[in-house]
């Protein structure tokens, strides 16, 4: 698939990264090794970095609540500043969006809280409905009841929904 090198081209290769080596500094080579080692390190330590965090897809900030379209943090996204500052609460979801510009009222698949207050769901507008979902502070659930939610709050933890 790809020629073997020759001598010559090695021979610059080698002699291109030693011109780099020279060039880095010992801070710049700690900034670029050290952080790295030491951030290995601390997780190998059992040192958690982050209290939640999406497995995968688009990524939950701290502090935020974020709804899903998909199961498993996949799909487009809707961070909810709502939920996390007064009123704490949407109280009809076909008024919210998702990064894409679709409407969050019955199409939420997972969600994350990664704020400080506990997330009451429903499946009915104005938070009515059979089906009532919690979710604690900093949690997430890559599978809720697919596609039912259409309102959802936000109270202190140890208040009911």
């Amino acid at each position: 698939m790809f020629a073997e090198p020759t001598t010559a081209s090695r021979v610059d290769g080698i002699r291109n990264c030693e011109v780099f080596m020279k060039r880095v500094s010992r801070t710049s080579m700690w900034r670029t090794v050290g952080t790295p080692v030491i951030v290995l390190a601390l997780a190998g330590a059992g040192v958690g970095l982050a209290a939640v965090d999406a497995s995968a897809g688009t990524p939950c900030p701290q502090g935020s609540v974020c709804l899903y379209k998909d199961a498993n943090f996949q799909g487009t996204v809707s961070i909810q500043k709502a939920l996390v500052t007064s009123p704490y609460r949407i109280a009809n979801f076909v008024n919210s969006h998702f990064q894409d510009g679709s409407t969050l009222e019955n199409q939420v698949s997972s969600v994350v809280n990664n704020s400080g207050r506990t997330l009451c769901m429903w499946s009915n507008r104005n938070f009515q409905g059979q089906y009532t979902w919690a979710m604690t502070p900093h949690t997430q659930s890559a599978q809720i009841t697919n596609d039912v939610m259409t309102s959802a709050r936000t109270v202190v933890p140890g208040t009911s929904c």
